[in-house]
């Protein structure tokens, strides 16, 4: 049809000759002399991300945004601190009214036991009591007024005033002498008939840290567009910390408590009294020791500036010095044999280390890292 050259004399193949322009046009009905155009075709517009909500989206918006997957975790912590404070406030009202009936039934008109013991309660249930207020108030909250409170600077003081309240409330729970939390004459251990109590405690003052960090880190975030989140080498520093200041203090009152128990105290003391002495002062080093470390270190990678090889070189330290202190605190005669704050500031210290050496261990033989990256909280 489009003028194929044969050739009958010849065996070649035949050869197509490409269609002309008028024959094309003719084929298609389309006039050669006149001037036709292609129809423009219409804008395709990309489709819409993940990270867009909408293709001309506010740039506060989309910041906005990016907040929402915070606003669960803090918002569950505020559940939890309200739940461990209405726990803590129960537990020490049942405290209360048994020790008080012992009391009244061995009471003298010389005894003022009575009185100190109310004293210590009230303030542990005032304590806890508006710290249950303020965490109920921040859950409600995140509900009703979100855009005023939530990563807002109301938050943020009333994190803050919740950690204020337990910093203070927690010595009186954990003081031997007061036999609420902890009891003991030397080496305090937790009260077994309100364990609960302990525990309700201590996660509180934990829940309270989290959510005052983690506000911190928000307002961070917002400050400057380039900050990633927190290292999470961060977080290890901040639990040795933690663990450092709690060993320090409670190996500081079992120490006080060990000379005042006899006279003369440690300097006159012999036997198992006198290897209490030697390893609550060696508890107290180890604390020492491990604040002077740790708290650089903290602030280093805090802002990402901590030299590799000089954070293992500290981590290594700190290792073998918990290795030591672990087996000389927390054995017969330690003041963490039993169950009580430095024994749980050790082990926790301790822990915390042993999983940093091994990763360290599998960067250097296996090229691998379990705690890279960043924590946007």
């Amino acid at each position: 049809m489009y003028g194929i050259a044969t050739n009958t004399a010849s065996t070649e193949t035949p050869v197509v000759e490409p269609p002309t322009l008028d024959q094309i046009n003719y084929e298609v009905g389309v006039d050669a002399g006149a001037d036709t155009e292609l129809p423009a075709l219409a804008p395709v517009e990309p489709p819409l991300t993940m990270q867009q909500d909408k293709p001309n989206a506010n740039p506060k918006d989309q910041n906005e945004n990016e907040t929402d997957p915070d606003i669960p975790k803090r918002i569950f912590g505020w559940i939890l601190l309200t739940v461990l404070s209405a726990i803590v406030l129960a537990a020490n009202q049942k405290w209360y009214h048994k020790t008080n009936r012992r009391l009244r039934a061995l009471a003298s008109p010389d005894n003022n036991s009575e009185t100190d013991m109310s004293s210590d309660a009230r303030w542990v249930s005032a304590g806890a009591g508006i710290v249950m207020i303020l965490a109920y108030f921040s859950v409600t909250a995140h509900f009703l007024i979100t855009k005023y409170y939530v990563t807002q600077i109301p938050e943020g003081a009333v994190a803050f005033l919740c950690l204020g309240l337990w910093a203070a409330v927690l010595p009186v729970l954990m003081d031997e002498e007061n036999k609420i939390a902890q009891k003991g004459e030397i080496i305090g251990y937790i009260n077994p008939d309100f364990a609960h109590l302990y525990f309700a405690s201590w996660g509180a003052l934990l829940i309270c840290l989290y959510l005052a960090s983690s506000y911190m880190h928000e307002v961070r975030m917002k400050i400057s567009a380039d900050y990633p989140g927190m290292p999470r080498n961060t977080t290890f520093w901040y639990i040795l910390l933690i663990a450092s200041f709690v060993l320090t203090w409670s190996a500081s009152v079992a120490y006080h408590d060990a000379n005042d128990y006899k006279t003369g105290g440690c300097g006159d003391a012999s036997g198992d009294y006198k290897e209490v002495c030697r390893r609550t002062s060696f508890s107290i080093f180890v604390g020492l020791a491990g604040i002077l470390l740790t708290l650089p270190g903290f602030v280093l990678s805090e802002f990402d500036h901590f030299p590799k090889m000089v954070e293992m070189g500290g981590v290594g330290i700190l290792f073998v010095l918990y290795c030591t202190g672990l087996a000389v605190i927390t054995f017969e005669n330690g003041p963490g044999q039993y169950v009580n704050n430095i024994y749980f500031a050790t082990v926790s210290a301790f822990t915390v280390l042993l999983y940093w050496m091994a990763d360290y261990a599998s960067i250097m033989w296996f090229g691998l890292s379990s705690n890279s990256g960043y924590c946007s909280s």
